[in-house]
């Protein structure tokens, strides 16, 4: 029984923490649109690497909890998985899976299995 409510407790501090981020997120891509080069409404690994050098960006991704360079050391990997390009939501997804204070989970081990 305290197991359980340990769990539920830790699942809705993570569905607190992931609304709250959200929000940050969304400010985030609006950072992010200033770098979209082609005006696509994607962001494509050159402009995130350029988007990824600025004080502003370190600024709210170590707020968020980012681990940026684990997130440069894999932005090959996951432009190839999205074809390229990351569209808003590919690209909230992404933040917060590589979140440094976010624990692997079974799917994160069954993704990495596939390659």
């Amino acid at each position: 029984l305290v197991q359980t409510v340990k769990t539920v407790a830790e699942v809705e501090k993570e569905a607190n923490t992931i609304s709250e981020l959200r929000l940050t997120m969304n400010e985030l891509w609006t950072c992010m649109t200033r770098h979209d080069d082609d005006k696509d409404g994607a962001i494509n690994e050159k402009e995130f690497l350029d988007f990824m050098t600025t004080k502003e960006t370190d600024t709210i991704m170590k707020s968020m909890g980012v681990d940026m360079e684990g997130l440069m050391s894999v932005s090959d990997f996951i432009f190839e998985q999205y074809g390229g390009v990351l569209r808003k939501n590919d690209f909230i997804g992404v933040l917060l899976d590589i979140r440094g204070s976010k624990k692997a989970s079974v799917r994160d081990h069954v993704e990495t299995r596939k390659f």
